[in-house]
């Protein structure tokens, strides 16, 4: 068996397991879910989405938050987490010469410097699924 095929099959038996499984975090665009998730590894998901409410009334799109410094955006989240890296990395991970930066996980080349690790490491990850 592969490893997409094991893969495959892992998601089949997941689905099977748990036919009504959701993502509790509340999002209606991708880069809210970006967002969420990186909270959601400092407290509940039901926490999170009570945070995201005011963050998200603050900075209602990803421009608005990738101009954002991270002293505003650590404002936001000081319930859920005292100063630390996360509300460094949505600063800088918003950021690419004052524009929102998008990813595209397959379209770029692993040696350009303006590739972030997590988007290598991902992509590392990916290829041995």
């Amino acid at each position: 068996m592969t490893k997409e095929e094991l893969a495959l099959e892992i998601i089949e038996r997941l689905k099977k397991e748990y036919p009504d499984a959701d993502c509790t975090l509340d999002y209606d665009e991708a880069w809210k879910l970006l967002v969420s998730v990186r909270l959601a590894a400092q407290c509940t998901d039901a926490r999170v989405n009570v945070v995201v409410e005011d963050l998200y009334a603050k900075f209602p799109d990803i421009d608005a938050l990738a101009e954002a410094s991270v002293d505003d955006i650590e404002a936001k989240l000081s319930i859920i987490c005292v100063r630390n890296k996360v509300s460094f990395d949505l600063d800088e991970n918003t950021k690419n010469n004052g524009n929102p930066t998008v990813y595209n996980l397959d379209n770029h080349d692993d040696d350009d410097a303006n590739v972030p690790a997590w988007v290598k490491s991902l992509r590392e990850t990916a290829k041995t699924m």
